[in-house]
């Protein structure tokens, strides 16, 4: 339910989501290497389901998050 209100918040504006995404990922064991296997994932489950351009918008949006995080957890 929380990915769902993030997810959504993100993608579609409806500010459902209220928490701090960087906070919840410090404090597990999480390495840098996670974040190019969760994007891979994540861009072959949105181009199997969703429309070209709908896709690559999450897939944009997944790698701008990932990012961000990689550099907030320090793991850039």
């Amino acid at each position: 339910a929380t990915l769902v209100r993030f997810w959504s918040s993100i993608l579609l504006g409806t500010r459902s989501y209220r928490g701090n995404p960087m906070a919840m990922h410090r404090g597990h064991p999480i390495h840098a290497g996670h974040f190019g296997d969760w994007l891979a994932l994540w861009g072959d489950t949105a181009r199997a389901e969703l429309p070209g351009e709908q896709a690559e918008l999450f897939v944009d949006h997944a790698g701008r998050i990932a990012r961000s995080l990689l550099y907030g957890l320090g793991l850039d």
